[in-house]
């Protein structure tokens, strides 16, 4: 974490920088940018000391900029830089066939397999899922799902969920998109591929809303039918009030979630979207890719067993029917068929 804080004061720096102060305020400004150079000190620590070596970086320097003008040695450093992505993530022939020709979106991070294997990237806005942090942005990604700009390809990875976090939890209403608009060509024991095809969603309904206290378990309604997935709408659980005022000098205190009694890092912010809870084997993704949590009870509280501020909370739950299966059954030839929209990109 040292290096995304020292990252991110430089970064404040460098916007201060870039203002352009009224005559008079250069004072401020430069208070400012001396107030961030300490912050940016103080998160890298140590290692600042490494940062900070005029010779060495200068050598380092005139190294990078030989490596950049010689054409071979910078054909050569792609090279190696793509064959060790590919060590790290290594994608199967078939998986790859899948997805060339076509625009590619990788949810929820490990981006960089795009440019180790020649992918063509159309990613969402936001296009990594847990910086998504707010219903804005949520939408945003939504409406890029639903818009005739949507990438004809997804493909997702299973590495560790971050700061323990629930994958699906992170933006509930791009989630529900991809579950509604995209159909699972393939999976592996580390990647899924989803094709974009006709929404298979019908209108949602209500199943009625529980008030509830913090930490409280409420028990999760069944869905209704085999072709039809459950979610909810949690209310109060973002900040606001006094604590958003102690938020502004110090971060808020952190929600969680607890889904049959295990407790996962929640999102306050983007709770409301909707969280996928209960889901049947023939509506959701397979495996480890599903989404529902397939959680029988559900309850929000504070990290240290806070009570958010004495505010109630709401669980909204909702169910959203579908008209079909998730999972495409592929010929052997491996052709997609043709009720899948998303075909080979026109240039």
């Amino acid at each position: 974490f040292a290096d995304h804080g020292a990252s991110f004061f430089v970064a404040l720096m460098g916007g201060f920088l870039a203002l352009r102060w009224r005559w008079g305020g250069y004072r401020v400004g430069l208070a400012l940018i001396g107030a961030m150079f300490v912050f940016a000190v103080a998160a890298q620590g140590k290692a600042f000391i490494s940062v900070v070596n005029p010779a060495k970086n200068a050598s380092s320097a005139i190294t990078q900029l030989a490596d950049v003008i010689s054409p071979s040695e910078s054909a050569s450093i792609t090279a190696r830089g793509r064959r060790s992505l590919e060590g790290s993530y290594p994608i199967d022939q078939e998986t790859l066939n899948l997805l060339r020709g076509h625009t590619v979106h990788v949810a929820p991070y490990a981006t960089s397999v795009v440019w180790a294997y020649r992918l063509d990237w159309r990613p969402l806005p936001v296009f990594q899922s847990y910086v998504a942090y707010t219903t804005a942005l949520d939408q945003d990604n939504a409406d890029a799902l639903n818009s005739a700009q949507a990438p004809q390809r997804i493909l997702r990875n299973r590495d560790p969920e971050i700061d323990g976090r629930v994958e699906a939890f992170d933006e509930g209403l791009t989630m529900r998109t991809i579950l509604c608009r995209y159909q699972e060509l393939r999976t592996t024991e580390e990647w899924q591929v989803l094709g974009l095809g006709p929404n298979r969603c019908g209108a949602t309904v209500s199943l009625g809303t529980v008030h509830a206290g913090w930490d409280q378990k409420v028990p999760v309604p069944a869905p209704p039918n085999d072709h039809s997935f459950v979610f909810a709408r949690v209310g109060g659980a973002t900040v606001g009030g006094l604590e958003r005022l102690v938020a502004l000098l110090y971060k808020p205190v952190e929600r969680v979630v607890l889904l049959n009694g295990v407790s996962h890092r929640l999102v306050g912010a983007t709770a409301a979207d909707g969280l996928i809870l209960r889901a049947p084997a023939g509506v959701d993704f397979t495996g480890r890719f599903k989404l529902a949590s397939d959680s029988s009870t559900i309850a929000v509280g504070e990290a240290g067993g806070g009570s958010g501020g004495g505010k109630p909370l709401t669980f909204s739950f909702f169910a959203q029917s579908v008209s079909s299966g998730p999972r495409v059954a592929l010929p052997r030839h491996g052709a997609v068929p043709s009720a899948l929209v998303g075909g080979p990109r026109h240039g």
